[in-house]
Parts: structure tokens; C-alpha cells; sequence
């Protein structure tokens, strides 16, 4: 179903036809571990999944169960972002291992200074 670019879109009217022969294991957050347990209940695709009562994948799977659930029913509700969307840095770090231990308020100063320089972003001034 992956187009040059990825994307394919899948009416509402035909989801099930298109979806539900897919392995479980295609959709988001089915992971081996996921996977394995619903195989162990009998489900193998997308449309057993979607198909199994509600409940029991909840009391099975909890919260992921329920959330794999609404995927594999073309009930997810979330927003899709736009093409040209960036998350915003949320922060930003680096680290480093030293070869020897610091001894010195002076060494550790050195490590925190070349630390710093390595992520501070051109043309941010800082005081």
C-alpha cells in the first residue's frame, strides 16, 4: 500500500476490505510482545482485532489494547499534521565521558564549557 511518498488514503466506505486482511501486526503499537499475546487469543489480522469484543482486548491489553482496538476500527479521532509541521525542540543536550576522573572545580568547568559550546544554537546570545 506504500506509494512513492508513503501516503495512502483509504475511504471510510472501504477501510475494511483494504485493512482488515492485514496482519495485526501492521498496525501501530503491535509490537512482538503485543502481537504474541494476540495470537495466543486467536487473533491474527486487523479485522479479528477490530471484530473481538471491546472488554475483553481492555481487560486483556489495558489502555494499549483499548487504543490498538479504535486503530484497527477506523476510530481514531487524532489529528493529522499538516506536511510542513516541525515539532518544537523541547531541548537540547550532549554529554561526554571523561577519560580521567575530574579533580578539580577547574577540570569540571573546562568539560561543563566545551559541553556547552557544543550545543548552543548560532546567533543565540546568552548573558
Amino acid at each position: 500500500m506504500k506509494k512513492p511518498d508513503a501516503i495512502t488514503v483509504i475511504p471510510r466506505e472501504n477501510f475494511q476490505e483494504k485493512v482488515w486482511p492485514l496482519p495485526v501486526s501492521d498496525l501501530f503499537y503491535v509490537g512482538r510482545s503485543t502481537n504474541r499475546k494476540l495470537m495466543n487469543f486467536g487473533i491474527n489480522t486487523i479485522g479479528d482485532l477490530a471484530n473481538a469484543p471491546l472488554e475483553f482486548i481492555r481487560s486483556s491489553l489495558g489502555k494499549n489494547g483499548e487504543m490498538i482496538w479504535v486503530y484497527a476500527n477506523g476510530l481514531d479521532q487524532s489529528r493529522v499534521m499538516a506536511k510542513d509541521y516541525e515539532s518544537p525542540i523541547k531541548s537540547i543536550g550532549h554529554g561526554t565521558t571523561c577519560r580521567a576522573d575530574l579533580d578539580t572545580p577547574e577540570e569540571v568547568w573546562q568539560v561543563i564549557l566545551h559541553l556547552t559550546q557544543d550545543v548552543i544554537m548560532p546567533g543565540m546570545m546568552y548573558t
